[in-house]
């Protein structure tokens, strides 16, 4: 290269035919003399108060690939060349323009250096007619004022900026009006940062992010050095940007000039802010944590609280009037006395699926931790996680400190209510519980897997927001399923008691949901792989709810009946309590000596209700464009546990209301009505005031990023809070919803 320099200089210095240009002037059809002669130009600067740095515009419509218009700059020790048609490789695709602009960039900023003339040669192997322009970049330097620039895919723009002694942190800040897909990128301060196509030289550390309207990340000065380049350029279409692929008129290479605002703001050491969302978290926990002890009060309160045989003193006990003549209990329903004799499934036993819970989703969810920190030490993909830039408090080694505790609230509400299911084997202060005569039969077994499942998803929730991704969804979609079957079956086992198939039934479908988002999206299927995918999730979605319906129907399993050679009823069950499967028996019911007993005509209702609301969910896939799986399980997981809470109210209602006291109906109004609106109020949030969406590009999901609402909590982090409250008021209506059969006979409460 030093031999190049000299002898180029020798040449230039020794030629007296080169022609003298001015800054800032438009020079039109210059002609080249063909036949490669070189045309020679000189660009004198001001010695003693030299611009920053210069940038060189060229443009040619008659070049083409076999008569190429070659440029060489010369500015001190830096040598760079253009060539037209400038040619730019994107996405497996060539793109060709005529025009190119590119800022000169020499490490040595020396005013000597800096006040060196500027030499320019031009050549062709025919004449050819070109434009010509070099003018000076006097805001090449950031300052504490906003930028302005205009770039093109061939003409990329950059500028330097310079960390001040005291401030180690800046905020990088562009933003643009607006759709053309563009690259912002922050590199070490060495030259040169582009190639002679405009594409970016890979020799240093860089950061960089695509953007369309908004992009910006937190810059330290420990891994990107004093000084770094802050450059833009433009991407030759959308694809990078667009989630769809028709990307309408943008693609056009003529048309693809972006303006765009760019600022560079330091950031002060302010711990307070660091703290803020700490000791929100801190806050919500202790109340979390008053409100669970007075629950564990209430519940206690609300508990079978019969003579134990088993207790060896003297003293009164307490005795239960039995509330019979305020239960209206309805003719030829089957009765709960009849789900009594099953066996009860040990509580502990349930701890069984914290395996899945464990290989399932917690550990796939740590290996994103790794895969993170794979890419090349020297770049750094801005692109990767789903972050709300404008308000993301990066600490501890963290991308985003607030949404690492606002996620962690709802496993903070599992742990505290599972210590209360089991409070009295942990302090050991009661002897186990016995099959009472009166109330329905307490099972904690659904009640451990719920909460299970809410440990599970705060635990997915804190490793999963450190960085989010669409690669992980899957892993939220395996445990929201998880959590609302286990929801389901926990109003399930109130009425029917607890099942061995449900745990399958759960670990099965959650599973298979699991599964079917993972194909749509981590491996980016083609066209007819969609289709294939709605349709699986179509048959899944139907199938699984109309067994739950079946099952919920016949309360018998078909395969005990199919093994049965006589299809005789299972053991342990008298002859009144069996229900043939219709295929074999018309008739579908129990009966003792006095009554006969039929399942409630009602329960059609809900299996109507059910099926067409899975009908509707598989249905809408196939309808509105854009409609994900993924956005159809939520719906769909969600809609079963309303529908049933519905259902399961209403009964109560139409068959107990007798039995209601004042303070009863009165805390069960409260606790649906807040829990109605905190339910609202989560979906307000996850509709009109998401911070993100990573089934998005990461350039259209910066669009949806919005400042603090509170220092350091924005809206996600109050959606994270509000989703483990609705949980907790839903764990306490589900322990209170039965509390006024506490002094009634269980042949006279009745299922549905």
């Amino acid at each position: 290269m030093m031999i190049f320099l000299i002898l180029i200089s020798v040449h230039f210095g020794g030629c007296h035919n080169f022609q003298d240009l001015s800054l800032g002037v438009v020079y039109s059809k210059l002609t080249t003399s063909g036949s490669l002669v070189t045309n020679l130009y000189r660009v004198v600067l001001d010695a003693e108060n030299p611009p920053p740095a210069i940038s060189l515009s060229v443009s040619c419509e008659k070049s083409l690939l076999r008569n190429p218009l070659t440029v060489t700059v010369i500015r001190g020790k830096t040598v760079h060349n253009i060539a037209l048609p400038r040619v730019q490789s994107h996405q497996g695709k060539k793109y060709e323009y005529w025009f190119a602009s590119d800022t000169l960039c020499d490490d040595d900023t020396s005013m000597e250096q800096l006040g060196q003339p500027i030499y320019i040669s031009i050549s062709s192997s025919l004449p050819t007619i070109f434009n010509l322009k070099v003018q000076a970049i006097d805001n090449f330097h950031i300052r504490n004022s906003p930028l302005s620039m205009q770039t093109s895919p061939s003409e990329p723009s950059y500028f330097i900026y310079s960390f001040p002694d005291n401030i180690d942190k800046v905020d990088v800040r562009v933003t643009s009006n607006d759709q053309i897909c563009a690259r912002i990128i922050a590199r070490r301060a060495n030259c040169p940062i582009f190639d002679g196509s405009g594409s970016l030289e890979l020799s240093d550390r860089y950061f960089y992010q695509s953007f369309k309207k908004f992009g910006g990340f937190s810059l330290r000065k420990s891994d990107i050095g004093e000084q770094f380049h802050l450059a833009v350029t433009v991407n030759p279409d959308n694809s990078v940007c667009d989630t769809s692929k028709k990307h309408d008129n943008l693609t056009e290479n003529s048309s693809r000039f972006k303006r765009t605002l760019i600022s560079v703001k330091p950031v002060t050491d302010n711990s307070f802010l660091l703290a803020v969302p700490i000791l929100v978290y801190a806050l919500s926990v202790i109340i979390v944590l008053l409100l669970t002890f007075f629950k564990y009060k209430l519940v206690d309160c609300y508990e079978n609280n019969e003579p134990s045989i088993f207790e060896g003193n003297e003293s009164e006990a307490n005795v239960i009037i039995d509330k019979t003549a305020l239960f209206v209990k309805p003719e030829n329903v089957v009765s709960h006395k009849e789900y009594e004799k099953q066996r009860i499934v040990k509580d502990s036993k349930y701890f069984n699926f914290l395996f899945f819970q464990i290989f399932g989703s917690i550990l796939p969810a740590l290996t994103t931790l790794f895969q993170n920190r794979q890419q090349p030490s020297n770049q750094m993909n801005l692109d990767r996680c789903y972050l709300n830039y404008r308000c993301a408090p990066d600490a501890f080694y963290f991308n985003s400190l607030n949404k690492l505790t606002s996620a962690s609230s709802l496993a903070i509400v599992g742990i505290l209510n599972l210590i209360v299911v089991f409070r009295k084997k942990i302090f050991r202060y009661q002897v186990p519980r016995f099959p009472t005569t009166h109330g329905i039969q307490q099972r904690d077994a659904p009640k451990v897997v719920c909460l299970l499942g809410l440990i599970a998803m705060g635990i997915l929730w804190t490793i999963t927001n450190n960085c989010p991704h669409k690669t992980t969804l899957h892993l939220y979609v395996y445990n929201l399923c998880w959590l609302v079957l286990s929801a389901i079956m926990w109003i399930y086992s109130k009425r029917h008691g607890v099942r061995r198939w449900q745990q399958f039934y759960i670990i099965a479908v959650s599973s298979a949901f699991g599964c079917i988002t993972l194909f749509e999206n981590v491996l980016e299927p083609s066209d007819i792989m969609k289709i294939i995918i709605k349709v699986t999730f179509s048959i899944t979605a139907m199938g699984s709810t109309g067994f739950f319906c079946f099952k919920y129907y016949y309360e018998v399993t078909i395969l005990r009946n199919i093994v049965s050679r006589y299809f005789q009823r299972p053991s342990g069950l008298q002859k009144h309590q069996w229900i043939y499967f219709p295929v074999f028996k018309k008739e579908r019911v129990v009966s003792d000596n006095s009554v006969v007993y039929r399942p409630l005509k009602s329960k059609v209702a809900f299996i109507v209700l059910s099926l067409s609301y899975a009908v509707g969910c598989s249905l809408t896939m196939f309808v509105i464009p854009n409609q994900t799986v993924t956005s159809s399980c939520f719906r769909l997981g969600k809609g079963l546990v309303g529908i049933y809470l519905f259902y399961y109210t209403i009964q109560k209602i139409r068959f107990e209301w007798s039995s209601f006291s004042t303070l009863y109906k009165i805390s069960c109004f409260l606790l649906t009505i807040f829990f109605i609106c905190m339910e609202c109020m989560n979906r307000y949030l996850a509709t009109y005031r998401n911070t993100y969406a990573v089934l998005l590009t990461p350039a259209e999901s910066r669009e949806l990023n919005t400042e603090c609402v509170l220092p350091g909590i924005d809206w996600k982090d109050l959606r994270h809070y509000n989703c483990a409250f609705n949980c907790f008021l839903f764990i306490v209506l589900m322990d209170y919803i039965d509390s006024n059969l506490k002094g009634v006979p269980k042949k006279n409460i009745f299922v549905f």
